[in-house]
């Protein structure tokens, strides 16, 4: 089933997240566009709360995103419409994903550890 309205539980979700650094902070989500920098979030080992996609960039992107729909805890298919609605450009590829912040508090510690020995 495509999704068609503005009113859908994850396009509200990925509409939030851009408009609301309170929502990011408070939720510890962030919306990424576009087929690469979703790729590359993956690669980077975020968490991916949910994959939005239209059929179109399915044919175009298949094989990032297979990987991105098989990571996500969702998958959802949009239409053009919804794509154009949720895209920050005038033409967007139709890939969209709901990613969970990552924790890096333990990498601070470990920076800040480091730098105390090696003084």
């Amino acid at each position: 089933m495509t999704v068609t309205s503005k009113d859908n539980q994850w396009v509200k979700e990925w509409r939030g997240l851009c408009d609301s650094a309170k929502k990011r902070r408070e939720s510890g989500l962030f919306a990424i566009e576009g087929a690469r920098l979703c790729g590359d979030a993956l690669r980077s080992g975020v968490a991916l709360r949910a994959v939005l996609y239209t059929p179109a960039a399915l044919a175009i992107y298949g094989d990032i995103l297979g990987q991105l729909i098989e990571a996500a805890e969702t998958d959802i298919e949009i239409s053009p419409e919804i794509s154009r609605y949720m895209g920050d450009t005038a033409n967007p590829q139709g890939v969209f994903c709901i990613a969970k912040m990552l924790d890096n508090s333990l990498i601070i510690d470990k920076i800040n550890i480091i730098g105390i020995y090696s003084a």
